[in-house]
């Protein structure tokens, strides 16, 4: 089908999870890895963007003094209060001020 929307799936199955594409097409690709490895990819993946946010946000005080706090907040809320946003939506967290 041409021009939808993958709609993706994780589940847990066991202690591995399984991530796939498209689960509404037979042939999506599949991904299955432990809930070890998810935990470590995705602590990875924070330390990645938490390395580039700062990187950025000096560039930005330099380069733009003038607009750095806006700029700034942009692409704080670009990286993390939206994916925040999404991840409550799919799963409320237990607490507030806790995302897991």
């Amino acid at each position: 089908m041409f021009g939808h929307n993958p709609v993706a799936l994780a589940e847990l199955v066991g202690d591995t999870i399984r991530l796939t594409v498209d689960h509404e097409q037979s042939d999506s690709p599949v991904i299955e890895l432990s809930v070890a490895e998810l935990r470590h990819l995705l602590a990875g993946a924070e330390r990645d963007l938490t390395d580039f946010y700062q990187l950025a946000a000096n560039w930005i005080a330099q380069h733009l003094p003038d607009q750095a706090v806006r700029v700034t907040a942009a692409l704080a809320d670009a990286l993390i209060c939206h994916n925040r946003s999404q991840r409550r939506r799919s799963r409320p967290s237990t607490h507030p001020n806790t995302d897991t």
